[in-house]
C-alpha cells in the first residue's frame, strides 16, 4: 500500500504504488440532507481545478521510532532501546547532547560514543530522556541499540484545487503511516509527479495507482500542514496549475445525482470521469465522510475497476461547482466511496 522511505538515503526516483488512501469496508447510508448554509457561500471563491498527480515528501524535525529489532550478541540477545524506556512515535532529539536531525546522525552519535548514550525525546508534546547502553552485532561487530527510526514519508497524491497566490489543497485526509507518528509529519516539499499505471480494484482488494518522482529535483513547492482534511501548503511553479480551468469552491446546495470526478491515471494530465453522488450527509461538524459516490463511468471502470487509491483528493463536481474531493474506496465494493464537501477543505 503506502510505501514509506527512510530519508537516511534518497532514492531516485522513487517508485511507488499510491498510496495515500485509507480504506473502509462500509456500509451505505442514507442521510438527511447536503450541507445547505448557501447564503454563507453565495459569493464562492474561483479556484484552479485539481486532478493532477503530485509527489509529497514530509518530513520531522527529528527522527521518529518506528519499531524495535532484537540485536543477536555473543551473549545471547538484546533490545537495547526498547529496555532504555524508549516508545513507538517518540521523536529524538539528542544522543549525548548532540542534536539529531537525520536517521544517519543516530548511527554517527552511536559510534562515536563507545559507551552508554544518554538520550532526549518528545513523547505527546512533552521532553523525555534517559540511558541507553548499545550491544556489540554479533554479525557486523558494529554498536546497536535496536531501534527502527524514519525522518519522513514519501508518496503521491492528488491535488483537489490551487488558489490565485498558490496556496493549494491535496487529499482530502490527513498522512500518517501509524497512530503512533501522527502529527509528527507535518511540513515538507511539493514535487512534479508522473502516474505510470494502475493496478485494478477488486472486490476486497483496493486497486493503486503507481506514480513516480524525483525528491532529488527542485520542488514545485511547500507542504505547510498535513491535518484531517488534506495537506496543505503552497505551489511556487505557477505553470504546476495555471493552465487549468478556474471554478467555484463551493458545496452549499449539493445534492444526490449526476457530478464529474478529475483525476489522472495517466501521465500527469486530469481526465473528466462520471461518477454519481448516492448520498449526501448533513454534518453538523467538518467530517471527511460527507458524501457517498458510485463511479458509472464506463472508461473508469475498465481502467481502474472503480475507485483505486492515489484518488483521494480528485476533486468532485456538480453543476459547475467544485463541491468536494473524493476521500476513501469502499474496499467491498469498489465503484463507492466517500467524498468530504468542499466548504471543509476551506478550513485547512
Amino acid at each position: 500500500m503506502f510505501e514509506f522511505k527512510r530519508h537516511g538515503v534518497r532514492y531516485v526516483p522513487i517508485i511507488l504504488s499510491l498510496i495515500i488512501s485509507l480504506v473502509f469496508a462500509a456500509v451505505l447510508f442514507c442521510a438527511p440532507g447536503a450541507f445547505t448554509e448557501s447564503e454563507a457561500y453565495a459569493d464562492a471563491e474561483s479556484v484552479y481545478l485539481g486532478g493532477m498527480p503530485i509527489g509529497l515528501d514530509l518530513q520531522s524535525s527529528s527522527p521518529v521510532a518506528k519499531d524495535f529489532v532484537v540485536i543477536v550478541t555473543k551473549d545471547g540477545t538484546a533490545t537495547p532501546a526498547k529496555d532504555a524506556g524508549i516508545q513507538k512515535g517518540d521523536m529524538l532529539t539528542e544522543l549525548n547532547g548532540k542534536p539529531l536531525k537525520t536517521v544517519a546522525d543516530i548511527a554517527d552519535a552511536i559510534h562515536d560514543a563507545g559507551g552508554a548514550v544518554s538520550y532526549k525525546a518528545i513523547r505527546n508534546g512533552k521532553e523525555i530522556s534517559g540511558q541507553i547502553t548499545p550491544v556489540i552485532d554479533a554479525g557486523t561487530g558494529s554498536p546497536k541499540i535496536g531501534l527502527i527510526v524514519k525522518d519522513g514519508i514519501s508518496g503521491v497524491g492528488t491535488v483537489t484545487f490551487v488558489k490565485e497566490n498558490g496556496s493549494v489543497c491535496t487529499l482530502g485526509h490527513k498522512i500518517s503511516d501509524s497512530e503512533d507518528c501522527d502529527g509528527l509529519f507535518d511540513t515538507g516539499k511539493f514535487y512534479f509527479c508522473n502516474i505510470l499505471g494502475v493496478h485494478k480494484s477488486v472486490k476486497g482488494e483496493p486497486g493503486s495507482l503507481k506514480g513516480v518522482f524525483n525528491p532529488n529535483s527542485e520542488p514545485i513547492g511547500t507542504i505547510e500542514k498535513n491535518t484531517d482534511f488534506g495537506i496543505y501548503g503552497k505551489i511556487t511553479d505557477k505553470n504546476f496549475y495555471s493552465s487549468r480551468p478556474k471554478v467555484p469552491l463551493d458545496s452549499s446546495g449539493v445534492m444526490p445525482g449526476s457530478a464529474k470526478v478529475y483525476s489522472t491515471l495517466s501521465g500527469s494530465v486530469p481526465s473528466e470521469y462520471d461518477v454519481e453522488i448516492v448520498t449526501v450527509s448533513g454534518q453538523k461538524k467538518p467530517g471527511i465522510k460527507s458524501m457517498v459516490i458510485r463511479v458509472t463511468d464506463p472508461d473508469l471502470k475498465d481502467a481502474a475497476g472503480g475507485i483505486v487509491q492515489g484518488m483521494s483528493g480528485s476533486p468532485i463536481i456538480q453543476d459547475g461547482k467544485l463541491v468536494g474531493a473524493v476521500t476513501h474506496v469502499f474496499i467491498n465494493d469498489p465503484i463507492l466511496g466517500y467524498g468530504i464537501y468542499a466548504e471543509w477543505l476551506k478550513i485547512g
